[in-house]
């Protein structure tokens, strides 16, 4: 049997796809639900685009979300409703967001604890290429350093890296 916070997250998770249907480029990276059954709870719901999520679009889904908890009464008790988007430091959870940052820095790490820093050359439904970071001036003669392809489910976590 479900535990009731399971439910009440498959349930909202439900109806954000259902509300991001007119917007197919922006989708759910996750909700999550803390507070106790009867006190007040917190309700946070992240999302994200295949090109980025702007604030007009957040404002517009957390409006639509609101009334439509209210009309469905889903949430029983008081509760507080944030949406919006991950940050840089929130992990990358989702092929889709992996797609949409080609091109950029990662630090990954892998589930049998190995640490790898490079940058994000390919990803597709199945895995991600990370073209590891090499010297700053390599021997000469050395050869650069090899892409690693990885499925997802070898990753542990995966975090942007802000390169200036």
């Amino acid at each position: 049997m479900a535990h009731p916070q399971e439910t009440l997250v498959a349930q909202l998770e439900a109806l954000v796809k259902e509300l991001l249907l007119p917007t197919p480029h922006l989708f759910v990276v996750g909700i999550d639900v803390r507070g106790r059954q009867g006190g007040t709870q917190k309700v946070e719901v992240l999302l994200d685009g295949d090109t980025g999520i702007g604030i007009d679009e957040v404002v517009e889904i957390s409006r639509a979300l609101g009334n439509a908890l209210e009309e469905q009464d889903l949430i029983k008790g008081a509760y507080n409703l944030e949406v919006g988007s991950p940050g840089v430091d929130h992990p990358l959870t989702l092929p889709r967001q992996y797609a949409k940052n080609v091109g950029r820095y990662l630090k990954l790490e892998t589930r049998d604890g190995q640490t790898h820093n490079g940058q994000l050359t390919a990803a597709d439904t199945e895995t991600l290429t990370l073209t590891p970071d090499g010297p700053k001036k390599p021997k000469k003669g050395e050869p650069p350093a090899e892409p690693i392809v990885l499925p997802y489910a070898d990753v542990a976590r995966a975090v942007v890296q802000v390169r200036f």
